[in-house]
């Protein structure tokens, strides 16, 4: 099991509370695929309706069109960003190999920026800007 942050568990302790009452209100309906995200009857959500929301959701937010898969590699990012060591990442996202892990992260202007400013204050600690 992978270790989930505080606001997230808290979220899906909501949506589990809300599932249970679809689960109560479809009675014999229900079908039990132990999914986290089904319809309101227990059933797989059609792949075709979840890209609709997906598509819909990034429009509202008013973010460029991209794939739900996407979101992995902006996970990958944001985890590098924080200076999250590769292995780590790498255990996050599900990774076998962290060959697969460095596709996912593309670290941004700054951090480069900043790693050379490290690597620099390193060899040459006494040379002022």
């Amino acid at each position: 099991m992978r270790p989930l942050p505080a606001p997230l568990i808290a979220a899906l302790r909501v949506h589990r509370e809300a599932q249970n009452a679809e689960k109560e209100s479809a009675g014999d309906s229900w079908q039990e695929w132990d999914l986290v995200w089904c319809q309101p009857n227990g059933y797989p959500i059609d792949t075709h309706v979840d890209w609709g929301e997906w598509k819909e959701i990034l429009g509202q937010a008013g973010i460029k069109d991209v794939r739900l898969h996407d979101a992995r590699h902006t996970a990958g990012t944001l985890l590098g960003e924080l200076h999250v060591d590769i292995h780590v990442i790498q255990r996050i996202l599900g990774h076998a190999q962290v060959t697969t892990t460095r596709i996912y992260t593309d670290p941004t202007d700054p951090l480069t920026r900043e790693a050379a400013d490290r690597i620099g204050e390193l060899l040459w600690p006494n040379v002022a800007d």
